[in-house]
């Protein structure tokens, strides 16, 4: 059975985006890190805990609560494009139904939102079935919305690649 979500406190939250900031950093720094990260993922079962980071900055309005889901969602764009092996991983953190995307999307802060949106497309590319079946009209006319509508450019510039790759699939032209 799924655990409720964790609650932190800001001083929880500051430790743990400081800590998650490094692992993006070695991340990035080399494949190997991402290997072992991985593999941790899949071995400590770190699902609940990944949701529960990524769920600390839809509902918090820190700073840390954000730099920590902005971290979760950088590595799960690195895991999507670096290791593709490894979606799977990647489908039981963020296509869990306790994860709104639409949420996640519309984010109140643009690093997240851009981040979001990078991970969406690479969705799309790595976990197609699975983002298949979360799909609806609410996320399709949300992605054309910011297109048009975001204040942030680097958004509508990753709305629109999304709307170019995804044209493809007759899931994504269904509900239009």
């Amino acid at each position: 059975t799924e655990s409720a979500p964790l609650i932190f406190n800001n001083h929880e939250l500051r430790t743990l985006a400081s800590i998650y900031d490094l692992v993006v950093y070695l991340v990035y720094s080399g494949e190997t890190f991402l290997h072992m990260l991985c593999d941790a993922m899949a071995i400590l079962n770190l699902d609940s805990i990944f949701r529960s980071f990524i769920l600390s900055g839809c509902d918090g309005s820190t700073k840390e609560a954000y730099r920590l889901t902005n971290s979760i969602l950088a590595l799960i764009c690195a895991i999507l494009q670096n290791l593709p092996e490894n979606s799977k991983l990647i489908e039981n953190v963020i296509l869990h139904e306790t994860i709104e995307l639409t949420v996640l999307l519309q984010h109140q802060n643009e690093k997240v939102r851009l981040r979001a949106f990078s991970m969406l497309r690479l969705l799309g590319r790595f976990c197609c079935f699975s983002l298949q079946n979360r799909w609806d009209s609410n996320l399709s006319s949300l992605i054309h919305n910011k297109m048009a509508m975001d204040d942030n450019e680097d958004v509508k510039k990753e709305a629109q690649s999304i709307v170019e790759e995804f044209k493809h699939f007759g899931w994504f032209k269904k509900i239009q």
